[in-house]
């Protein structure tokens, strides 16, 4: 699992391109950029991912397989943080492709003007 460090398509394919099994994407604060990270992160049909002959897909020796297991065998988990996700969550939840939310508690607090009152009911 790699958590990488913005929301842009050169990290995420960077990080998939080593063969992990799992990328966290912080900053996910709409869907167009949950769409934009899916577009990076996963092969036709779901998503437009470069074919390389990295280490995801054993340096080419098993390119055919390994593009239609790919996407099956990667997961995307994105981070919501912010008040701006809060209000397109159901939208970023429906976008196939992302495996999984996770929160972050304390950004998200941040976002709302209540740094680290985690159980406000806003957060």
């Amino acid at each position: 699992m790699i958590r990488i460090d913005e929301p842009q398509s050169v990290y995420v394919k960077q990080a998939l391109d080593t063969g992990c099994d799992c990328l966290v994407i912080p900053q996910i604060n709409s869907a167009k950029i949950a769409e934009a990270i899916v577009q990076a992160g996963k092969f036709l049909p779901i998503g437009s991912r470069s074919v390389g002959l990295g280490r995801a897909v054993n340096y080419g020796t098993r390119l055919t397989r390994g593009i239609k297991e790919e996407n099956a065998r990667t997961s995307l988990i994105v981070q919501i943080e912010h008040a701006n996700a809060v209000s397109e969550v159901d939208k970023i939840a429906a976008i196939e492709g992302i495996d999984a939310l996770f929160v972050g508690p304390y950004d998200l607090s941040g976002s709302f003007g209540i740094p680290g009152e985690i159980d406000n009911p806003k957060v």
